[in-house]
């Protein structure tokens, strides 16, 4: 059982402003942390949002819209943040930030 709970949002609008972002949860890392983290998120998403993401493991970006879990040093992440960024988020830091690239959408960790 997970520590965290979650209510639905009953806001339709705002469930289809986000939703694009909610299809798929990228990670760029292999390990245990990235792996719980990424299972919690797709719980929560699916009890907020109704929607039940895909876990994609191919470590590479090319994607339409998502959710990125990685760590900030990670190559692939080097174009959505910049060092300022990167400077401020500390030991266990992270950043949540919508990017526009190419007309591709994203959510990073922040």
């Amino acid at each position: 059982m997970c520590w965290l709970s979650y209510k639905p949002i009953c806001k339709k609008e705002y469930i289809h402003d986000v939703e694009k972002f909610l299809r798929q949860i990228v990670l760029l890392e292999k390990n245990i942390y990235f792996e719980n983290a990424a299972n919690e998120l797709k719980r929560a998403l699916s009890v907020l949002f109704g929607t039940e993401p895909k876990l994609n493991n191919n470590f590479s970006l090319y994607i339409d819209s998502g959710i990125i879990l990685g760590k900030v040093t990670n190559e692939n992440l080097r174009g959505f943040i910049t060092d300022v960024e990167k400077e401020a988020l500390g030991e266990e830091g992270f950043i949540i930030k919508l990017v526009d690239k190419s007309k591709k959408k994203y959510i990073t960790p922040r």
